[in-house]
């Protein structure tokens, strides 16, 4: 993948994990990742929820995220990287909803 499109993906996942405390990065048909949206659904938890698999450039995003976490989902708070699904639900309910 050439560094241009790497360059602009990487970019569209700042800005997203800027824009929104809670955000998602899930594949479509992860169970962890479903996990994760149930689990931050069910405690009232605004979130945002980003499929890498049907986005625009797909491998970018993965190749991307995979830099930082090698599985999915990668779960962001605040622009900063909680972990996956067993990581969040180690986080009192107290923390995640500041």
């Amino acid at each position: 993948m050439d560094p241009t499109t790497l360059a602009r993906v990487k970019k569209n996942i700042l800005a997203i994990n800027s824009e929104y405390k809670w955000v998602i990065w899930a594949k479509t048909g992860c169970p962890w990742c479903k996990k994760a949206v149930e689990y931050l659904h069910d405690n009232n938890i605004d979130f945002q929820i980003m499929y890498v698999d049907t986005s625009n450039n797909p491998e970018g995003y993965k190749h991307i995220l995979k830099q930082t976490h090698a599985t999915f989902p990668h779960i962001m708070k605040k622009g900063k990287l909680i972990g996956g699904y067993t990581d969040l639900i180690k986080i009192p309910l107290s923390r995640l909803k500041r």
